[in-house]
């Protein structure tokens, strides 16, 4: 019987979008349903998705895939929304993901780190 085994590198990418107008930031169907759409672009498979939309306004989503996970947090009153994501399939997991909410979000700036994960094989 063969035992999956993950490859030993994954990355990690953290941005904030800015200037995001009002019609897209206070659109809580139009957010969740974007970032499901980038998600499937890189073909992750979603386990479930827990999201909470607040009052008077807000959304925050954790997605959890089996490759790892996917988060949004934004901040309507300043046009801003803070995304992660992290894939332990290759080096370049999550970067097609974060072109498409690039190109689909507007936002006016983009502050963002990414990292590549390596994980020691101990044995």
């Amino acid at each position: 019987m063969h035992t999956y085994q993950s490859p030993p590198a994954g990355n990690e990418i953290s941005c904030i979008f800015h200037g995001i107008s009002p019609e897209i930031i206070n659109n809580n169907a139009l957010i969740r349903e974007t970032l499901l759409a980038a998600i499937e672009v890189e073909s992750f498979h979603v386990l479930g998705i827990v999201d909470h939309h607040f009052e008077p306004q807000g959304y925050s989503a954790v997605i959890l895939f089996s490759e790892s996970h996917a988060t949004i947090h934004t901040y309507p009153e300043y046009g801003s929304f803070v995304f992660h994501i992290y894939g332990c399939r290759s080096e370049q997991d999550g970067v097609k993901t974060l072109a498409y909410l690039k190109k689909h979000f507007g936002a006016t700036r983009c502050d963002e780190l990414s990292r590549r994960i390596i994980v020691d094989r101990l044995k």
